[in-house]
Order: structure tokens, then C-alpha cells, then sequence
């Protein structure tokens, strides 16, 4: 509304002209202040956005005193609580308790000078000055009147004013000058401090405005027309006007050494003596108590905000333009301009979904809504027409008729009328109402929705997927620059020319079937956008992806419009958001990683971010290049030219280098270090500070610039001695990027070992050491060849020697020639002594010629064939082994390897009587002849039977074992498998007690959760309770972090307790609590945690000896003996010893390498006769040991090395000869008689039993 005027007059003027003055302002001020209640006051609602900061958010008291913002960029807060420093993030807060140089905390007003120093004033404690980080205070033992100061500004010569309530001081070259009323003030209380454009000083004195110019002050009260009044407050404008409010709702303004009065409206009521300020258009913004006004050129506009603060003490405005008010008691308040229109209820549309929105030709905005009908928008009024429902599609033809559809079909608006264009009902077309309307350039009408329908001069044409249509639901029509119908369906894009269809879908690289967008650019380019794809670049026929996970802001685009300043604006289900069509572009075409996008919401000004899609037009761009949106309440409008042009400031505020604070106001000494690097950055834009996003390098580590989004760290390790430059850059909400930014060089020391002198001596003792050593050398081959020619010169004298004894040979020859004679005829003999020899090998051996054909049998090989020499001589070696056409097709390649890459042949041999046995084929050459082959004949078959034996019965989950006491042990284990109770297993040392254990986890319904051993013994009493139990961050020394126990990480699983017999009586009474109540509590912890493990135990000690002797708990004891499991000793089921043997040899193989198959007679008896005090694990190791020292593929005597025992088995054999007896009995009695098979259970050959046998007088048996 229009202020009323009411005076305006000069300095010192005639009575008479005053006269004159007052009555023509009177006669003004009427007829003005008629017509501003005839106009009524202007009222725009919803158009700023408030929020709030309090103590909650980190502020350090909610009455703010004093508002400035820095040229830096911060945001400085005066409090009764310490000063305050704000990015729109964070406070930072300095207070007299945690800033030296700050007497008080109770702060009034704040003052940046020229310099960029701030300077504090508090209420009892002076003023401080914060330059470079650092506080210095002035009080009266510096020069000052008072330590209470009001205000503080600056003059045109660069003196400092201060305001106190015992006068005014001017500061200049740190020399204090006051003035009071000696000096021609009316009251030594000074107030509200400002310094005019024309070099003169305002300010209150009293209840009296005064004005300091030139060396004098000139008071203003009621003869000049201002009221006294001691609540004035004072601003100056930006075009060097001094402005004045008053109490009684008048605003006073000095400009060209005159005054103007203005009459505030009524309608701002309530005491507005309150702080006023200038914004960047040049409206005095006056805070209210409804909201606050902004008046210019006579002229008041009101904003009604909710939430507005009753009392205020401060307003500024801030580079952006977002008004702060610091309340006096409500905390810190923000009233930012909303980016973004909304229309809803309080504007006359409904506050419910709204689909369709087009222009007319006068420019009115058509909108459809789906329950409440169709309206208008024009003259920033909303009219309603109809009250249809489901209005899905309207279309502006250039006949200046409105197209809507509804369920009931497309009606048309024309001259004010509606009619019908076709019905639903199918008396037309038979084409339902349509979700799209459009108008190509020959005056067509398009519709889509159950295929498309294309309709002039009442001819109707439909296509749908029969006709090649993508798909027969249409959401979306449009045409390209060539005249092609370009279609978007549920299938794909469509594209209509000539009568034919070219389709467009995931098939041939659309990201999305379901297209609900498409956008063409002056270029030709088509953006396609889709419901869960993003957006899509179709150019060149190359289509192009682009997603959230290329930085497009959400996968749903209903609607792309482009702005004059070269932007897309997409909408979608979480809001509207802005891309870069330059930075579109470089990311299709490889240029760049990703692109940015900046987003809009209700922080913006939308009353919902949910905008709808489906129909169309599902947004529009107005002639005036303002876009509308439709959302699910109400519509938008976005001013494209309204963005925040503005960078952010942006500025490092904390280094750690090495994890020390460096001061980043003075050049400091860094210390060698490990290179660890912690920087803290900023970005200084107060519209949307959770938008600002920052990129960051490191210069001299990083090659490229890092995105950190809103992070507002950045961390290094590890860094190289050497200069860094640290650069940081930022950009605000809507993108637009400081790419000055800040920066931090430093140079980081290197310890000594990385200094290039460290380097130089270290070459230097490298070339010492090499000199040395060549010295060393060339001294070492002098000796060398000294000691060379000494043998040279003695071998020649042995060679004249030899040559003597040569010729003296000669003579010889023929004696010789002789004794050769002699000695083949005993190479005759020798060969028949061979032969003799080989029949008596256990081993069968064949020998046979060059061809083949045999020659020789040995005695064992014709048991073995079964056959005789006789049978066997002049038949070729094929013949002779009975052996299938695969194993003799190997044996024949393996004739053709060299000799020592032959290898032993294990087969299966069928006599012709149709015995089966195992044996090994080693063929060597004759040492007489090369051509000529020897095949060694080795009967394996109980190597194997024990092999078998091992696979198929004596193993069980890892335990190895076909004794009586080993199957008892297996059928406990799977008795106990089947229930979830504790187990107890005894046993010796190394008697497989965790194997057990481990049989009975995988063999019970458990068998899929964690198996966790833990070995009680060794362990301190502190240290085992934090294993079982866990432990909480501080809960003893050392505990550096949260540790999670065995319990808890065997959770549904099974925890085995090895050597229980030795945990501490303390942690016992724990593990018992544990048993009993299923629960554990962490060490540091009070709050038990529920557990599911089942809990086996395992020792080598007599537990009931223990809790005689009182070192174990009885009723522990109790509770984890439920079932038990009693290991048997190896020298107590020596009959499992084979068997072991065979399985350690196995796994000797695969961990070696190594061929080794079997042990000799010799080493089988010593194993067997040992009493094994390690039982299992000793054994295991003595094979594992004999393995590694064996030579060949048997073990013998030599490479077996055990501890003596007190007593042999061979001994207890012998001493005890009946117990002998009894176990050879028990033997064949187990094996029905088959004493091959008994001599396998007592662990020795068939050739030691028959022996024994008949020591025992057994033989006959």
C-alpha cells in the first residue's frame, strides 16, 4: 500500500516556511492517507520460506543481539551465551572460556571495518577486536569511557566510532577520544551507531537523533519534526539515504540534507521501533508480528509467516539475499525467497493432484485437476469452469477452442460453450476419453490412449500395435522438425512418418519401455525421458543413457522442459530438478564421468515434492519463459531467470597435519611425520547450505579432482616428503561453482632416512663397500693363481710319471686280454647266480628280449601268473600278463618313456583260475643290453585292502579307527548328534578330542552355523573372559574398541572348550552362569545379551580329582558332564594302527609330493611294538617325518626316528605270553579264521604271524 507523507523539510529554515511546509505536507498527507485506505493492504502469502535455529541446533544462547556477515562469507552471531560463527551448517562458538582475549560473553553489537577486522562490543566487558584469529580487548584501563558498548561503525577517514553509555569514542592510531554532553551531546548515552555515504555519523543520544558532521553535532527533536523518542532505530541505504524508524509507526528518511516522513499502515501493528535494514533491491525490510513488510517509493508490502518471533533485536541481509532476524528469545530466524511458486488452496486451486497444464492465446494458464474440475489462471487470479473429474489431457488449438478429456470422452470449449467432440460411449468412434490431445502442424487432432487416434474434417483414422504402434497405451505426443509423429507408450517410442512406424525400445537400446517425455533441441537432438530409465540422447541413431548413476537426479522423468539460458528442467517423483545441456551433451559423448543436477523441493518452495505425469500436457512453458509443473497439490511455477547466481565463498577452516592443529594465520615449521593429512572446508551459501557440494585436489598427490559431494572433510595418509598445495572448490544449490575456491600450501619435512643426504651417504658406503670388496677380490685371485700354477706345475711331473707307467702298461695288454677270457666265462656264471637269485625275490621278475618274447620267469612271478617258465618261455610279454587292453596299452607307452621317467603301474590282475588281486608293473632296462626289459612283478593287494578298509569302514568325520572301542566312540558321537546338550570328551593328549568334537558339530543339526574352538589353557583370567565374553570399549586397559566373544560369534553354532580343567575358578563361576541362564554379559557391559550355542568340552585331566583338590567347581562339572565321551588311548587299540598309517601316508603324499606308499615289515613291527605315550598326534608326526627323510616309495628302518619307550610292545609280547596268545585268538576269532586278514587287525605281516603262530604253538589251529 501507499505510506502516507507527511513532511519533508530542511535543516534550519524560516518559521514561515515551516509554516508553509507543514500545512502543504498536511493537505499531501491526507489525500494520500485517504487513498491508502481506499486501496487496502497488498498481502502475498506463501512466498517466503521460514526456519529456525536454536540452542537444539547448536546455538550458544537463543537471544541474539548482533547480526553481521563477513566479507569472508561467515555469518557472525552476537549472543548473551558468546559470539557465534555460522556456515549454515554448523556454529562454530567462542566464548571467555575457550577463546583467550575475550573478557565477556554477554555481546551487543558486532563491526567489520575496512581491514576485515570484527570488533565485538559486550555489555559489561568492553570491545574486542578479532583479527587473524585471535581475540584482543579494550576496556576502560585502555582509554574507554565505559565497558558497556552500544555500538560500533567506521568513518570515511578510517576512525573507529563506539557508542557507550557514558559517550561517544572515536579510535584512530589506537588513541581513544570521548565525547559527552560537555562536548555538546544531549545524554552521554550513545545508540544505534551509523556512518552515512556524505562522511557524517548518525546515532541516538537520548531520546534525540543526532547527526555528526564536520566536527559538529546537530541534534533532531520535535522542532524539526522528529519525535523524542529512545527506541529509534537507525540504517542507512545504499543510494546514501539515513533511515529513521519510530515507535508510533512512522518511518523517517534523510536524503539531500532533508527529511521525508512516511505514515506506516495500520495494518502493521505492534511497537516497530525494531531493527530495520536495507535489501539488495532497495526495500527497508521491517520485521512484524505477523511476518515482517518491505516498504519502497511509498509503498508497504506485507508477508504473513508463521512461526515469526514476538521480540526481535537484529536484521540483516545477507549477499544472497535471505533476511536473518535474531530474535530475543526464539533463536536465529531465515526468511528466504522462495525459488519456486506454489498454487494451491489459499490461491483458489484445490490442494489436490493436478495433471494437464497449457496456455492460451492471451496467455492464461488452462489447469486440469482430477476431482475438482478445470480452471483458469490470468491476472494472478484463479477462475473455475467446470467441476469434471479425471481431467487428464487438455490441448489450445489454433481455432482458440480448449480441448479436455474426461472419462465421458473430449469435449470442446469454444466462446464459452461446451460441447461434445466424440463421446466415450463409442457413438463416435468408439474411442474411450484420452490421456494425450495434440495438434500437429496440418490442423490434426491426435489422441492417445487405447492406441492412437487421429481425427480431421470428421474422419477418423485409429492405429494400434496391429498397425505397428509400439504399444496401444499412449502417454505422451509430439512432433519432431521434420513433421514425424514422434509417440510415447507403455512399449517404447514410436515414430510416425509417411504412414509407417518406427519403433524405439529396450530391445534396440532404449533404457526404458515406458516413455513418458520427449523433448527436441534446436539441434535436432531428442531427449526421451522415462518412468524408471532417466533420460535418454537420441542423435546420429545412437541412443545414449543417462541415469542416477551418472548423476542424473531420479530415473522418473514425466515431463522435460528448456529454459532460454540452455537448461533441461525434468519432474518427477521427488521433485523438479535442473540439468546442463552443455553437460548432457559431454557426458553422451564421452567427455566427461558424470554430470551434476540441481534438485527442488519443499525446502524451495513446493508445497509437495511428488509431481504427476501420465497426461499431458504434464507441464508447459509460458510465453513469459516461467515453467508450470503439476503436482499432487497444486501447481508450480518456476522463474528459470531466478536462480542463486551466486557462488559460495569457501574457506579451509581447520588443518591437522600428523594429527596436530596448524595455525592457519602463521607460517609454521612442520615436523617430520608419517605424512597423515586432516582438512576441514566450508562453503558459504546460506539458500540451501546441505546442497553446497565441494571437489577437492591435493596438487603434488591427486591427478584429478575428487567429488565430495557434501562432505566437508578430506583425509590423506601416507603422504610423501614434499610440497602440497591443498585446493578446495564448491557450488552452490543451483550449481553454480566457485572455481577460485580456497587453498593451503605446505611443505611436509622428511625424516632423516628420506633426505637426499641420506641418500648421498648411502651410495657413498655402497661405492666404500664395493671398492672394498673388489680389493678383496682381486687379493683373493692373485692367491688363486699362485696356488694354480703350484698345480700346474705338479700335475706335469704326474703326467711325465704316467707316461713312463704307459709304456711299461703296454707290455701288459696281452695279460690282460687273458684275464678278460677268464672273466666272461664268470659273467656266464654270475648270470645263472642272478636268475637263481631273482626266484628267491618275493618280487616276481620277467625277463624278455628285444622282441618282446620271454625269457626268463622267476619263481614268484609264475605264483603270481600262475603259470610256469615252461608255459611262459617264447610267448611275447603281452600274452603272458593277464591284464585288460587298457592297462596294456599303458604299459606299452610307459616302454616308451626314457627310464627314469617310467613310473610303477598299479592294475588289476585276473589269473585264468579268476583270482583277483592287486599288482605293481615296474619295467627297467637290461644293464646287458638296453633293448632287452625287466618287468618287476609287486603283489600290493593289502596296501589296497587297507585303502578300502579306510574308505569304506574305519573312518568316521576325520576319525580313523575300526577297534571296539572306536565304533563305541562312533555310535556315542551319533547318539549325542541327534540332541542339543553338552558334551564332555576325555582323553588323553592327542587323542583326537577336538576331532570329536568337531564329528558331533557337523553330524547335528548345527552342522551349518559356525564350529569355534577356543583352548582355555595358557590364558589369564582377564584375557579368557574377554574371549569368551566379549568386551565393551574402555573395559580394562588396552581394550581399545568393542570386541565381540566366542559366544556371540559361535550364534547358532557350537562352541568347543578345549582343556576346560584349566580355566580360573572366576571364570568358571561366569561359564556356569552361562550354562544355567543362556545368556552372557560383555566385560564393561551390565545388559546381559541372550546367546544360542551349544557349548562342548573337552580335557586331559580327572575333573572329579580336581574338585576334590577344590580347584574345579562341582557344579560346573555337573553341568557340562550331561553326556560323555571317553577317547581310548593308541596303545590300547594298536589294531587301528595300520590303518592309521595308510591315512597319514595319503596325506603325507598330497602335502609332499612325495611317491610313497607303504611302510616295510620292518617299520610296520617297530609301530606296532611303540606305546605311543603322544598317542594319534605322535604317530601322525613320526610318519609326516619319515615321509619328508624317505628316499624311495617304501619307508624303511632309517627313516623312522621315535622316542624310546619305558616297555615295547615286542617286550610285553614276550613277558606276558599268554596275554599274547589271547590277542592272536581275538584276532582270528574276529576275522572268521582269515589269518591275512587278522595279521591286518594286530598290525603285522603275514610272515610275523604264521611266525608267532607257531612260537604260540598256534600253528595248527
Amino acid at each position: 500500500m501507499n505510506a502516507g507523507l507527511v513532511h519533508r523539510f530542511t535543516g534550519r529554515h524560516s518559521l514561515f516556511w515551516k509554516v508553509v511546509i507543514l500545512l502543504l505536507a498536511a493537505s499531501v498527507y491526507l489525500i494520500s492517507e485517504k487513498a491508502s485506505l481506499a486501496q487496502g493492504p497488498l498481502t502475498v502469502t506463501a512466498r517466503y520460506l521460514h526456519d529456525l535455529w536454536t540452542t537444539e541446533n547448536g546455538l550458544p544462547q537463543n537471544s541474539i543481539t548482533a547480526l553481521i556477515q563477513t566479507r569472508d562469507g561467515y555469518l557472525w552471531l552476537g549472543t548473551f551465551g558468546g559470539l557465534a560463527r555460522f556456515d549454515g551448517i554448523k556454529f562454530t562458538v567462542f566464548n571467555s572460556g575457550n577463546s583467550p582475549g575475550l573478557k565477556g560473553d554477554r555481546i551487543v553489537s558486532l563491526f567489520e571495518d575496512r581491514a576485515g577486522n570484527l570488533w565485538i562490543g559486550t555489555e559489561h566487558n568492553g570491545l574486542t577486536r578479532y583479527a587473524q584469529g585471535k581475540f584482543t580487548a579494550y576496556t576502560t584501563g585502555e582509554g574507554l569511557p565505559d565497558d558497556q558498548v552500544t555500538s560500533v561503525c567506521q568513518d570515511d577517514e578510517g576512525a573507529l566510532w563506539i557508542g557507550t553509555e557514558r559517550g561517544l569514542v572515536r579510535l584512530k592510531a589506537d588513541s581513544f577520544t570521548t565525547y559527552t554532553t560537555r562536548d555538546g551531546l544531549p545524554a552521554d548515552s550513545v545508540h544505534s551507531l551509523r556512518a552515512a555515504a556524505d562522511g557524517s555519523l548518525w546515532f541516538l543520544s537520548g531520546d534525540k537523533i543526532i547527526r555528526y558532521y564536520k566536527g559538529r553535532f546537530v541534534v533532531y527533536g520535535p522542532a524539526d519534526g522528529i519525535p523524542l523518542s529512545s527506541s529509534y532505530k537507525i540504517c542507512k541505504g545504499s543510494d546514501g539515504s539515513i533511515w529513521i524508524i519510530t515507535a508510533n509507526a512512522e518511518l523517517i528518511r534523510f536524503r539531500d540534507n532533508a527529511f521525508t516522513t512516511y505514515k506506516l499502515s495500520e495494518d502493521l501493528p505492534g511497537d516497530l521501533a525494531v531493527p530495520i535494514c536495507e535489501d539488495r533491491q532497495g526495500n527497508i525490510c521491517i520485521p512484524t508480528l505477523k511476518g515482517f513488510a518491505r516498504f519502497k517509493d511509498g509503498n508497504v508490502t506485507r508477508f504473513d509467516i508463521k512461526g515469526m518471533p514476538q521480540g526481535v533485536r537484529s536484521i540483516i541481509e545477507d549477499r544472497e539475499g535471505n533476511i536473518w532476524i535474531g530474535s530475543d528469545a526464539s533463536g536465529l530466524h531465515r526468511l528466504k525467497e522462495a525459488q519456486l511458486i506454489s498454487y494451491a488452496s489459499e490461491d483458489g486451486l484445490p490442494d489436490e493432484s493436478i495433471v494437464p497444464i497449457t496456455e492460451d492465446s492471451e496467455g492464461g494458464m488452462w489447469i486440469g485437476s482430477l476431482n475438482s474440475g478445470l480452471f483458469r489462471f490470468h491476472g494472478g487470479a484463479f477462475t473455475r469452469y467446470t467441476s469434471w473429474k479425471a481431467l487428464w489431457a487438455l490441448c489450445w488449438t489454433r481455432d482458440g477452442s480448449l480441448l479436455l478429456s474426461d472419462f465421458s470422452g473430449v469435449r470442446r470449449l469454444k466462446d464459452g460453450q461446451f460441447s461434445f467432440l466424440y463421446r466415450a460411449d463409442g457413438k463416435v468412434c468408439g474411442f474411450g476419453g484420452a490421456t494425450v490431445i495434440y495438434q500437429d502442424r496440418e490442423g490434426a487432432l491426435w489422441f492417445g490412449r487405447n492406441g492412437l487416434l487421429r481425427y480431421k474434417d470428421g474422419n477418423v483414422i485409429q492405429y494400434q500395435v496391429k498397425e505397428g504402434l509400439a504399444h496401444n497405451e499412449v502417454r505422451f505426443i509430439t512432433e519432431d522438425m521434420d513433421g514425424a509423429l514422434l509417440i510415447g507408450t507403455l512399449g517404447g517410442l514410436s515414430r510416425f512418418k509417411d504412414g509407417k512406424f518406427t519403433n524405439y525400445t529396450t530391445a534396440g537400446g532404449l533404457s526404458n519401455d515406458h516413455v513418458r517425455a520427449v523433448h527436441q533441441t534446436a539441434d535436432g537432438t531428442l531427449w526421451i525421458g522415462t518412468y524408471g530409465g532417466g533420460l535418454n540422447r537420441f542423435k546420429d541413431s545412437k541412443l545414449v543413457h543417462i541415469t542416477t548413476k551418472d548423476g542424473l537426479f531420479d530415473n522418473v522423468v514425466s515431463r522435460i522442459l528448456e529454459d532460454d539460458r540452455g537448461y533441461l528442467w525434468m519432474s518427477c517423483n521427488r521433485g523438479i530438478f535442473r540439468a546442463s545441456l552443455k553437460e548432457l551433451n559431454d557426458f553422451a559423448d564421452g567427455k566427461i564421468a558424470s554430470i551434476s543436477c540441481a534438485s527442488y523441493g519443499v525446502a524451495d518452495g513446493m508445497k509437495t515434492s511428488e509431481c504427476n505425469g501420465g497426461g499431458q500436457p504434464a507441464g508447459w512453458k509460458a510465453r513469459d519463459g516461467k515453467l508450470w509443473f503439476p503436482t499432487i497439490k497444486g501447481v508450480v511455477v518456476v522463474d528459470p531467470n531466478k536462480i542463486n547466481s551466486l557462488p559460495p565463498v569457501v574457506a579451509i577452516e581447520k588443518v591437522l597435519i600428523n594429527k596436530a592443529e596448524i595455525d592457519l594465520w602463521q607460517k609454521t615449521e612442520l615436523a617430520p611425520g608419517q605424512g597423515d593429512l586432516e582438512i576441514h572446508y566450508t562453503g558459504l551459501s546460506f539458500v540451501a547450505p546441505d546442497k553446497v557440494r565441494f571437489k577437492y585436489r591435493l596438487e603434488g598427490y591427486d591427478r584429478d579432482w575428487i567429488d565430495a559431494g557434501t562432505r566437508r572433510a578430506a583425509y590423506y595418509t601416507n603422504l610423501w616428503p614434499g610440497s602440497y598445495t591443498f585446493r578446495v572448490i564448491a557450488s552452490n544449490n543451483d550449481r553454480v561453482w566457485n572455481e577460485t575456491g580456497a587453498g593451503y600450501e605446505f611443505y611436509l619435512p622428511p625424516r632423516f632416512y628420506q633426505t637426499k643426504t641420506f641418500y648421498a651417504l648411502s651410495v657413498i658406503a655402497l661405492a666404500m663397500m664395493g671398492v672394498g670388496g673388489y680389493r678383496l677380490r682381486v687379493k683373493h685371485l692373485v692367491r688363486r693363481t699362485q696356488e694354480l700354477e703350484t698345480k700346474v706345475s705338479e700335475r706335469t711331473l704326474e703326467l711325465m710319471q704316467q707316461k713312463d707307467r704307459l709304456t711299461q702298461t703296454n707290455s701288459r695288454i696281452e695279460q690282460v686280454n687273458t684275464q678278460l677270457e677268464q672273466a666272461n666265462a664268470q659273467l656266464e656264471r654270475a648270470n645263472d647266480d642272478l636268475l637263481s637269485t631273482f626266484n628267491q625275490l618275493r618280487l616276481g621278475v620277467v625277463l624278455t628280449e628285444r622282441d618282446g618274447v620271454v625269457t626268463f620267469l622267476s619263481q614268484t612271478a609264475e605264483d603270481l601268473l600262475e603259470m610256469t617258465q615252461q608255459e611262459a618261455l617264447g610267448i611275447p610279454w603281452e600274452q603272458l600278463l593277464p591284464v585288460n587292453e587298457q592297462d596294456r596299452s599303458q604299459l606299452k607307452t610307459i616302454l616308451k618313456f626314457p627310464p627314469q621317467r617310467r613310473a610303477k603301474l598299479p592294475l588289476q590282475v585276473r589269473t585264468g583260475s579268476g583270482r583277483r588281486y592287486w599288482m605293481e608293473i615296474e619295467v627297467k632296462d637290461d644293464p646287458r643290453d638296453p633293448e632287452r626289459k625287466i618287468f618287476f612283478l609287486y603283489d600290493v593287494s593289502e596296501i589296497y585292502d587297507l585303502r578300502s578298509l579306510l574308505d569304506e569302514k574305519a573312518q568316521f568325520q576325520g576319525l580313523v579307527g575300526q577297534s571296539i572301542q572306536m565304533q563305541v566312540v562312533y555310535k556315542q558321537i551319533q547318539d549325542v548328534a541327534r540332541v542339543d546338550t553338552t558334551v564332555l570328551i576325555e582323553g588323553e593328549t592327542g587323542t583326537g578330542k577336538e576331532l570329536v568334537a568337531r564329528a558331533i558339530h557337523y553330524s547335528s543339526l548345527r552342522k551349518n552355523k559356525p564350529f569355534i574352538a577356543v583352548n582355555c589353557a595358557g590364558l589369564t583370567e582377564l584375557l579368557l573372559a574377554s574371549q569368551l565374553f566379549g568386551h565393551k570399549r574402555g573395559a580394562f586397559t588396552g581394550a581399545v574398541s568393542d570386541h565381540i566373544g566366542m559366544f556371540e560369534s559361535a550364534g547358532g553354532g557350537t562352541l568347543f572348550l578345549d582343556e576346560i580343567g584349566d580355566i580360573p575358578m572366576s571364570v568358571q563361576t561366569s561359564l556356569l552362569r552361562v550354562l544355567q541362564e543362556r545368556e552372557i554379559t560383555r566385560l564393561g557391559e551390565s545388559k546381559p545379551r541372550k546367546i544360542d550355542v551349544r557349548i562342548i568340552a573337552a580335557t586331559h585331566r580327572d575333573l572329579n580329582q580336581a574338585v576334590a583338590q577344590g580347584t574345579f567347581r562341582q557344579d560346573l562339572l555337573y553341568r557340562i558332564r550331561v553326556a560323555k565321551i571317553q577317547l581310548p588311548a593308541l596303545r590300547n587299540r594298536r589294531e587301528d594302527i595300520p590303518l592309521l598309517v595308510a591315512w597319514f601316508l595319503g596325506q603325507a603324499r598330497t602335502a609332499t609330493g612325495k611317491v610313497v606308499h607303504d611302510v616295510s615289515n620292518e617299520v610296520m613291527e617297530i609301530l606296532m611294538e611303540h606305546t605311543w605315550p603322544g598317542n594319534v598326534r605322535e604317530l601322525k608326526s613320526a610318519i609326516e617325518s619319515a615321509v619328508i627323510r624317505c628316499k624311495g616309495s617304501i619307508v624303511q628302518r632309517s627313516d623312522l626316528s621315535l622316542e624310546a619307550s619305558t616297555r615295547s610292545y615286542r617286550q610285553s609280547f614276550t613277558d606276558d605270553v599268554q596275554e599274547a596268545r589271547q590277542r592272536v585268538l581275538d584276532a582270528l576269532a574276529r576275522a572268521n579264521g582269515n589269518r591275512a586278514a587278522a595279521a591286518r587287525m594286530l598290525g603285522v605281516s603275514r610272515t610275523t604271524l604264521y611266525r608267532r603262530l607257531k612260537a604260540l604253538g598256534l600253528d595248527d589251529e
